[in-house]
């Protein structure tokens, strides 16, 4: 039973597994996002791309009849054995510290990149041209040649062995502990997750997300250097949520093109524009919501809304008083006042 997706969940907020999953998995709809903001889980996206539906729903079931979660139709509430399980599971376990850098990197060609240049540095330390590479994946192993063609192995190993202890000295100790341990180096075989959590005393899924967490924290650590390896985590960079297409919304938007002009010119539907705005809100708190709602837009969704809490609004509340309000404009409304409502916490 994986207790760490009690965490997901909430005592008075009812919330959908589905959104949950689809947001670890990656999905990008205007919708999926929305509910993800709402949950406050927004920096989870894409942290399990692979993620298996299947067993994800066993285990929500699992936590359910164990009386950790309460289902109410389609939803669940954190019970309060949940929360008293919950607080004793996150006080004795690690957890992934910086999920959003999972939207901010692409992991497994890091992942590859890292473990040949650890590897390729320590074998040439010890003079070893001959051994078989950490990795099959050939985009990493391309890139890492045509790096070592520019800077060459003496850059290498001077500028990751300093990165690196630097990097390290700034972690708890178990956490260097399990970093050093899964890698492969000169007669090393990098230990597996089982193995660390033997060594440790851990479960195997908080070695494997731990070492996930700190790979993509080094990756970031790195793009904050200027020095040359800063160049090979700049290949691995990721947009998050503002794709070049939503990207390219935004910048005639903000030329003063009005939303038709911008459907016309980019040969798009409306409704995949006004989804490239809403995208844009979740990404950005600073979303200009005035340019895009109107004052009396904005007074008529306060009157109608106003003491409902925010997950329960309805779209056709609005409808009922204006047969002709946009949808993209309520999700929008929903946006602006999820931020505010966040600021006054």
């Amino acid at each position: 039973m994986d207790l760490r997706l009690l965490n997901f969940f909430d005592e008075s907020q009812s919330r959908k597994s589905a959104v949950i999953r689809q947001t670890f998995a990656n999905k990008k709809t205007a919708s999926n996002l929305y509910w993800a903001l709402r949950y406050q889980i927004l920096d989870y996206l894409n942290i399990y791309p692979k993620l298996n539906s299947i067993k994800f729903d066993y285990e929500i079931d699992q936590l359910v009849k164990k009386d950790l979660l309460v289902k109410k139709e389609n939803e669940y509430l954190l019970s309060k054995k949940g929360k008293i399980e919950l607080k004793k599971y996150n006080e004795t376990h690690l957890k992934i510290e910086h999920p959003e850098n999972f939207q901010r990197v692409n992991y497994v060609l890091w992942n590859a990149i890292l473990l040949l240049l650890i590897q390729t540095a320590s074998e040439y330390t010890y003079h070893n041209n001959y051994y078989y590479v950490a990795t099959d994946n050939l985009q990493a192993q391309y890139l890492v040649k045509k790096w070592l063609q520019h800077f060459g192995f003496d850059n290498l190993v001077v500028e990751l062995s300093t990165c690196l202890k630097e990097f390290l000295s700034l972690q708890e100790q178990i956490k260097a502990d399990i970093f050093a341990n899964k890698l492969i180096g000169h007669q090393q075989n990098g230990l597996t997750d089982e193995q660390i959590a033997s060594l440790l005393n851990r479960e195997s899924v908080e070695i494997e997300a731990t070492f996930k967490d700190l790979e993509l924290q080094f990756a970031i650590f790195l793009l904050n250097k200027e020095n040359h390896l800063s160049l090979m985590a700049k290949q691995v960079q990721l947009s998050g949520l503002i794709t070049e297409t939503v990207a390219q919304t935004i910048r005639l938007f903000k030329k003063g093109l009005t939303l038709p002009q911008i459907e016309s010119i980019r040969h798009l539907k409306f409704s995949t524009i006004t989804e490239h705005l809403q995208i844009w809100a979740l990404a950005d708190s600073n979303f200009p919501f005035d340019q895009v709602l109107s004052r009396n837009e904005i007074e008529l969704l306060d009157n109608i809304y106003e003491n409902n809490e925010i997950d329960n609004w309805k779209f056709k509340q609005v409808q009922a008083q204006d047969a002709d309000f946009s949808f993209y404009k309520f999700r929008l409304y929903s946006i602006m006042r999820t931020y505010d409502e966040s600021n006054t916490k």
